[in-house]
């Protein structure tokens, strides 16, 4: 059962078409790799998913309750702090836990009373070894200054904030810019790893190759769903655009 699902969909800014009666389906489990030309309106399809647009025609179903995580293609301005503080922002609540840690350092016996009510009611004992456990995942350390950090590794840390909300479908744009080899492997690995949908944009063709088992393609407006890895996906392309030749000759 499709978790996401867009019906006869149009979408355009201006003289620039996206959409054109565009129509797919997102299942749980699925892992989509979002093909087309540059400027095709990629990035822009998945700013749809999450929500950042609104379609001129048609319609955009999403199951009720799905969680969309997203991560962007730009990394935003990091402020001072550690790897862990901005992780945990992940967790709703996260801000009690690093005002109990600072109840504890100042010795403030009735703040920390307060907030030990409040996180017994969030059940949020377990934060910290769960940030810690998603820093592991995506190889960081929690106790880094972010400040510190390449703008690959600060990419690592959106991503470990997208994971620990647990959403139901990731969307990525571009996940691997500026990444080390050592640092693919360790998303390849996290991704695979990933019990929801994936939708993800990329130029990294080995990456999409390991990761992503399903292709999207984006093509004058519309959009097609081959059931392949990248390896097989030009294949098929060619057979799809055959099929399309002689249906306009006939």
């Amino acid at each position: 059962m499709a978790i996401i699902q867009l019906a006869q969909a149009h979408l355009r800014f201006g003289n620039t078409i996206i959409l054109d009666g565009a129509e797919f389906e997102l299942e749980r489990g699925d892992k989509v790799a979002l093909l087309g030309r540059n400027g095709q309106g990629k990035s822009t399809l998945l700013k749809l998913i999450q929500g950042q647009f609104s379609l001129n025609e048609g319609d955009l179903f999403t199951q009720n309750g799905t969680t969309v995580g997203y991560l962007p293609q730009e990394v935003p301005k990091f402020e001072e702090g550690k790897v862990s503080e901005w992780v945990g922002k992940g967790i709703d609540g996260w801000q009690y836990w690093l005002d109990y840690q600072t109840a504890i350092a100042t010795e403030d016996f009735d703040k920390m009373d307060t907030l030990g009510v409040k996180l017994e009611d969030l059940q949020g004992w377990d934060w910290e070894s769960r940030v810690n456990s998603i820093c592991s995942q995506v190889g960081l350390d929690p106790d880094t200054e972010v400040s510190t950090l390449s703008g690959g590794n600060k990419r690592r840390v959106l991503l470990a904030e997208v994971l620990l909300r647990n959403p139901d479908v990731l969307l990525l744009d571009e996940p691997t810019n500026h990444l080390d080899i050592e640092s693919i492997q360790a998303m390849e690995k996290t991704l695979n790893a990933f019990s929801g949908a994936l939708v993800l944009v990329t130029h990294d063709r080995t990456f999409m190759q390991k990761v992503c088992d399903t292709l999207f393609e984006l093509d004058r407006g519309s959009i097609f769903r081959y059931n392949c890895r990248y390896n097989d996906f030009l294949k098929h392309r060619e057979e799809r655009l055959h099929s399309e030749k002689m249906a306009n000759h006939h």
